[in-house]
């Protein structure tokens, strides 16, 4: 339906209704984009972001900067800087909880995965998650995190209400 150009190459890109942000690793940036009118504004971050995810209500722009270690929080309508989060990982992927109360993020570093509170804008806990822990999904039905680890070729499942192993 229309082409944007963007200042540089895109990494990843997310969207809530009628707004995409997308990471630009190579300048540091995030831009935000209005669908309806095809406008941007860029937000510097300082650092490469790689994944990038909207909280749930759509009002915070989540980006995992993985060189520096840091979930980056942005205004998604501003654009404004709120909090850097440091990890004991590079953050690489993100999943959600059912209701987007908790997100949980895996990368190299550990073999564990943070658990963020993205509407606190602050990390809640760090917990082992298997070996290499990498891809996940949620089981809405039995509030279960599943966690792949292909360094070992299994499969850790979490209960996310106990965070314990199931």
């Amino acid at each position: 339906a229309a082409r944007l150009a963007l200042p540089a190459a895109p990494g990843d890109m997310d969207l809530n209704g009628e707004t995409a942000a997308i990471t630009l690793p190579a300048t540091n940036a995030i831009v935000r984009v209005w669908l309806p009118k095809m406008t941007a504004q860029t937000t510097d971050v300082g650092v490469p972001c790689t994944a990038v995810r909207f909280r749930r209500d759509g009002k915070t722009i989540l980006a995992g900067a993985g060189a520096a270690r840091e979930i980056i929080s942005i205004d998604a309508q501003s654009g404004k800087l709120l909090t850097r989060l440091p990890l004991p990982v590079s953050p690489a992927r993100f999943c959600f909880s059912a209701d987007g109360g908790q997100m949980f993020v895996t990368g190299k570093g550990e073999d564990a995965l943070a658990i963020v509170s993205p509407f606190q804008n602050e990390v809640d806990q760090t917990i082992l998650a298997g070996r290499t822990p990498s891809a996940m999904a949620v089981s809405e039905s039995r509030n279960l995190l599943f966690v792949t680890n292909p360094e070992s070729g299994d499969l850790t499942i979490l209960d996310i209400d106990t965070r314990g192993v199931s």
